[in-house]
């Protein structure tokens, strides 16, 4: 396969956005055309804390590898690299949010199973799911969310951020309510917070209190029940910390790892989803 520059010049470059200080950047000028060096740093030091001096070798980068140019004093998105990031996404956008090999639009009352031999293969079949139902119903829709605990925020934390933030985007809102109230669960929940304000952690909902997550958009329904053997690994987690500075996120996230017989139900239900969304959404109100 001949793979065009096009394609390896936005590729290389979009590299360095997977740190959070690039990520900052590249979002506030995404959003505001046309920057001081100066107020850019302002702007960029309200996320991430940067001195003057390493702001600058940042800057000289990213115009050395023509990301960013320097217009009449201001610093702005380069156009050529804007045209190639265009084009390698409209090539995104055809070869996986037009793929067909997990088909969304169910038919009311049909379902589909897919298993995964580790809870993070599964995580990967969950985010591709919501990306394609956020991107083809979310539009008219609300997001749902139930988790007994907020583990996958805890455990991958970046690759759970980003599938959110992608979802936030997509859908009117997010609805996110968690089943236990421990010091872990509020961490997780503030963790949640800082992307959208609609997380609560309420201990007397009617859902299970371990080892369940479930999704809803209009009236697509995506369940996950972990093995047990890793709900209790989760639970013996949530149960003991009791304070966050005693948290080893390294060893949450090995629970992801894990192998074991992991299981995702996708399914069209109005009735059943009509239900989750009213339970959930009360405790908002």
């Amino acid at each position: 396969m001949i793979i065009s520059k096009t394609i390896i010049y936005p590729l290389y470059n979009i590299m360095i956005f997977t740190k959070p200080l690039y990520d900052t950047i590249f979002t506030i000028l995404s959003q505001e055309k046309g920057h001081s060096i100066q107020s850019l740093q302002k702007a960029v030091n309200k996320e991430e804390k940067i001195s003057l001096p390493n702001f600058y070798k940042i800057i000289d980068q990213l115009l050395e590898k023509q990301i960013l140019t320097k217009e009449k004093g201001e610093i702005r998105l380069h156009s050529a690299w804007i045209i190639s990031f265009l084009e390698l996404a409209e090539n995104i956008k055809q070869h996986y949010l037009n793929d067909n090999t997990i088909a969304i639009d169910l038919k009311e009352g049909e379902q589909k199973i897919f298993y995964a031999s580790w809870l993070i293969d599964l995580d990967n079949i969950r985010a591709n799911i919501l990306s394609n139902l956020g991107n083809i119903h979310g539009k008219n829709e609300s997001s749902y969310i139930y988790n007994s605990h907020p583990s996958h925020i805890l455990g991958m934390q970046e690759t759970e951020s980003v599938n959110f933030k992608n979802l936030w985007k997509q859908t009117q809102k997010i609805y996110f309510l968690i089943g236990n109230e421990s010091p872990l669960d509020l961490y997780g929940a503030d963790l949640l917070r800082m992307q959208w304000p609609e997380v609560l952690c309420n201990n007397k909902t009617k859902f299970l209190k371990e080892g369940y997550f479930v999704n809803i958009i209009g009236d697509y329904i995506l369940e996950v029940m972990t093995p047990q053997i890793l709900t209790q690994y989760f639970k013996t987690f949530f149960d003991n910390t009791k304070k966050i500075k005693d948290f080893t996120p390294e060893l949450f996230q090995q629970i992801f790892k894990m192998k074991a017989n992991c299981k995702l139900t996708f399914r069209r239900n109005k009735k059943d989803a009509e239900m989750f969304k009213k339970e959930i959404k009360k405790y908002f109100t």
